[in-house]
């Protein structure tokens, strides 16, 4: 069974190396939730909030826009990216969440 926090870990990581604004991954484990083994991984906190899609100004949608534009320059295809994995922090940016599932 694949260890899906060591994956997204490592995506962060690779991720972070190309520049891209990710959170920073700060470990991965197995954690155990209802008798249930699963995988986990732990970053550092940003304060801020998944982007609100239906209610994101013109210049937030354009900031996404020319993110997941630049994402693929660097030769990552993230295959589950939705607005609740871009994190808009208290100072505007934007920071790509959960990347368990991205092509390299």
């Amino acid at each position: 069974r694949m260890d899906r926090g060591r994956v997204e870990h490592d995506n962060l990581q690779r991720s972070r190396q190309l520049g891209l604004p990710t959170v920073e991954p700060l470990g991965h484990g197995f954690a155990t939730v209802d008798g249930a083994r699963r995988s986990c991984v732990v970053t550092r906190t940003i304060a801020g909030s998944p982007l609100p899609l239906a209610a994101a100004s013109t210049g937030e949608l354009a900031a996404a826009g020319a993110l997941l534009r630049t994402v693929h320059e660097r030769g990552m295809a993230p295959n589950d990216l939705h607005p609740g994995n871009l994190l808009v922090g208290s100072d505007g940016s934007l920071h790509l969440l959960d990347l368990t599932s991205v092509h390299h």
